[in-house]
């Protein structure tokens, strides 16, 4: 497995260029806004990365190192869906100018370099339990029990979490586990969700 490594990384004009890891490309420094917004275009919702990608990654009780972790390496899938509206996921959620987070995603779409299939990316130096409520943390976009972002359950609608299409009680504290499939789901109180049960992975992952 190549190793990511961040020492010696250069600005070139507003690009950040990265080695190559888990066989995916980095090639912009993480955008942002101080809180989350919830603009519609096309179709999708869109939360922007944090401000300052390094508190989000301390404030989700992580740290950010100069390479990725080889000891324990995995990856779960996340779809998001608000008001059936798919959330796009983006790249770089837990990556800074310097160092990378055990929690993380990578750009792995090509036609958007600030985008990702949602595939996220476990690679640590030791065994340990990490969470959709840290990934969220790590995205600048509050998760508890009850809301995600600014959407939050009431007598109109509910926020609910499926892990392998099976549904489960709280969205913060569901941990990653090796080729889950998790969607996050909010939507009309009593509505179907059509969630996947599995995600196709790229051959390797």
């Amino acid at each position: 497995m190549t190793r990511q490594t961040f020492a010696g990384l250069t600005l070139v004009g507003a690009a950040l260029l990265a080695a190559v890891g888990c066989g995916s490309s980095d090639s912009s420094a993480p955008t942002s806004t101080t809180a989350p917004s919830t603009t519609a275009v096309a179709g999708t919702v869109l939360w922007p990365l944090p401000a300052d990608p390094q508190a989000a990654i301390t404030a989700a009780g992580l740290a950010a190192a100069k390479e990725e972790g080889q000891a324990v390496h995995y990856h779960s899938h996340l779809d998001v869906v608000v008001n059936g509206k798919p959330v796009m996921v983006p790249a770089n959620i837990g990556i800074t100018r310097t160092g990378i987070s055990p929690l993380h995603t990578h750009q792995d779409v090509d036609s958007d370099p600030q985008a990702s299939t949602g595939v996220v990316h476990i690679e640590a130096d030791k065994a340990d339990t990490f969470t959709l409520g840290q990934l969220f943390t790590e995205w600048g976009v509050p998760l508890t029990r009850d809301c995600v972002g600014t959407y939050c359950t009431d007598a109109a609608n509910e926020l609910r979490v499926y892990v392998n299409g099976k549904q489960v009680a709280d969205p913060a504290s569901v941990t990653f586990g090796a080729h889950d499939q998790i969607t996050l789901w909010f939507g009309p109180r009593g509505a179907k969700a059509d969630v996947a049960s599995s995600y196709d992975f790229p051959q390797g992952e």
